[in-house]
């Protein structure tokens, strides 16, 4: 079954559901079929573009059909083995690569190629803005951002996995200063349906953004302000919710987000080139980001975001991580499904929905992938996996002149077409 079969079929299973809830009822109006109910979607979008601006049409607090992906559809089969691609294919990979650069323009460039049980390719272009060393190499780490959403979800859902936690549970357990926790779950949390707003959007944070602050006290900008809608009734993107999600997982594990990680993902799989960003650790990172043209000498936001994007890593550990959680070795079976159920629609623009800690975009010049993307001031990153073809691809930037969904989808059609 196709995903935009599965769309359909969730859409149409939620009329039966909400036709059997309503019977009787004299008030209940009928919802559009899903045909109908996607050229009203369109028109919207249609509309909305035309007498709206780009950041007017955001945020989009709307759920309209949240879908649930079966994990028989997406589940990823074998292993991501250290060996090389053929060399034409290579050659191909790697003209590729270089018209990337000249496309974007980007200071530099670090991009992992994987299918399961025949390769793996790597490959890095451009500098660093770093003169300990100034060459980009595929060994590098780079900024991930929001990817590392994906590991704050993994780590949740193995909790859950243990009996320490269960998402259903609410989070005033572990804030009871904040009169709004009451009403929010874990799954709220994961899934950006609180009406937490995102503390990148307060203006306590913006008058200081450059300067470090531990998570406690970004939390505390967000105490006494008003949640921007009922949770669960609504979806709305918010880094403080993943934010909340690492002091969770600090307070029940008894370890630092930094140690969890390590021991639930990092060691366990071998990945050398993955860490947690600290104030410690940021002094060692090589690679810069850039600003229009300019290296950035403020750092410290890179920490802060926490749990709602702190890791640091190169692309190829980043599809190493996807891959053996998409093949079910981090995950159990039905922990997995959970990441991809009741999927909420992120905007009206695109076919794009969020489930827990990870995005199914449907429906793209490639076909439906699943996967995260990452962006913070001075770097840039995509991390997509297509689940019809088995191919897992990571492009890093440490240059925020263009998104790297584009490379991203450049190499992974070049996959695609061999």
């Amino acid at each position: 079954m196709v995903l935009d079969d599965i769309c359909r079929d969730t859409y149409e299973k939620n009329l039966r559901k909400q036709h059997i809830e309503n019977l009787g009822n004299p008030a209940y109006e009928e919802p559009p079929t899903y045909d109908q109910y996607q050229k009203q979607r369109k028109e919207l979008v249609t509309e909305r573009e035309a007498t709206t601006s780009a950041t007017e049409m955001e945020p989009h607090y709307n759920i309209l059909t949240p879908i649930t992906l079966p994990i028989e559809s997406i589940r990823s089969n074998g292993s991501l083995i250290h060996q090389s691609f053929s060399k034409s294919k290579i050659d191909l990979l790697e003209k590729i690569l270089n018209d990337i650069m000249i496309e974007t323009h980007s200071k530099g460039i670090s991009v992992s190629v994987g299918v399961p049980d025949k390769g793996i390719w790597s490959a890095a272009r451009g500098i660093t803005g770093n003169t300990e060393k100034e060459k980009i190499t595929p060994d590098l780490k780079f900024y991930a951002g929001s990817i590392g959403k994906i590991f704050t979800a993994t780590i949740i859902l193995k909790l859950v996995e243990e009996g320490l936690l269960r998402l259903e549970c609410p989070i005033a357990k572990w804030f009871p200063e904040i009169d709004w926790a009451n009403h929010i779950t874990i799954d709220h949390l994961l899934t950006h349906t609180s009406g937490i707003p995102g503390f990148d959007n307060v203006k306590e944070y913006e008058s200081n953004k450059y300067r470090y602050r531990n998570p406690h006290e970004i939390i505390s900008y967000l105490e006494n302000k008003k949640l921007l809608f009922k949770p669960g009734a609504h979806y709305a993107y918010s880094n403080t919710g993943y934010l909340m999600l690492g002091i969770i997982i600090e307070r029940i594990t008894g370890k630092s987000y930094k140690e969890t990680i390590e021991y639930y993902i990092t060691n366990k799989i071998n990945l050398h080139e993955t860490d947690v960003i600290t104030s410690e650790s940021l002094k060692k990172l090589i690679v810069r980001g850039h600003h229009n043209g300019n290296v950035l000498t403020e750092t410290d936001n890179y920490v802060f975001p926490f749990a709602a994007g702190s890791i640091i890593s190169t692309p190829k550990d980043l599809i190493i991580f996807f891959q053996t959680l998409m093949s079910g070795k981090l995950l159990t079976k039905d922990s997995l499904q959970k990441m991809v159920s009741d999927m909420n629609l992120m905007t009206v623009k695109q076919t794009t929905y969020y489930g827990k800690g990870i995005v199914a975009a449907l429906g793209t010049p490639i076909g439906n992938i699943i996967g995260h993307t990452g962006g913070i001031r001075g770097f840039g990153s995509s991390l997509f996996y297509h689940p019809e073809k088995n191919i897992f691809a990571c492009v890093m930037m440490n240059d925020d002149i263009k998104a790297a969904d584009p490379a991203m989808f450049k190499l992974m059609e070049t996959m695609m077409k061999m």
